[in-house]
């Protein structure tokens, strides 16, 4: 990586790890809702504690769906429970995500580094002509 010019070791390793957590986040119906199974509850308090938010809050992004309505003076919210198929789907679309974003910035730092410093307009143009 140091050849590439990616200083952020950390930040990348950071990110594989979220996403690695998460796909051992598994959910579970019970009779007042969902919750996290509780064989993958330390998956899901590592990657609260990766992206440094609250459990609460990314627990309700997998769960809760909110609806918003507005009205003529205000908007009223309402929190509804979404199925455990919708929270694996949703837990999936975040890592696709996240994946997707790293890779992608991979791949342009890999594309920079590569890059040749001089144009040439047609394939097998004798580079030795450009550069004068």
């Amino acid at each position: 990586m140091s050849t590439l010019g990616i200083e952020n070791v950390q930040e990348i390793l950071k990110i594989l790890s979220i996403i690695l957590n998460l796909g051992n986040v598994e959910f579970k119906e019970t009779d007042q809702g969902y919750k996290v199974a509780e064989n993958s509850i330390i998956y899901f308090q590592n990657v609260c504690k990766l992206l440094a938010c609250n459990e609460t809050e990314l627990f309700n992004l997998f769960t809760k769906r909110l609806l918003a309505a507005k009205s003529k003076r205000c908007t009223f919210c309402f929190s509804n429970c979404v199925t455990l198929e919708e929270c694996e789907e949703r837990k999936n679309t975040i890592m696709r995500f996240l994946y997707d974003g790293l890779f992608n910035w991979i791949v342009k730092k890999i594309n920079d580094k590569t890059r040749s410093k001089i144009k040439c307009s047609n394939i097998g143009e004798d580079l030795r002509l450009n550069t004068a």
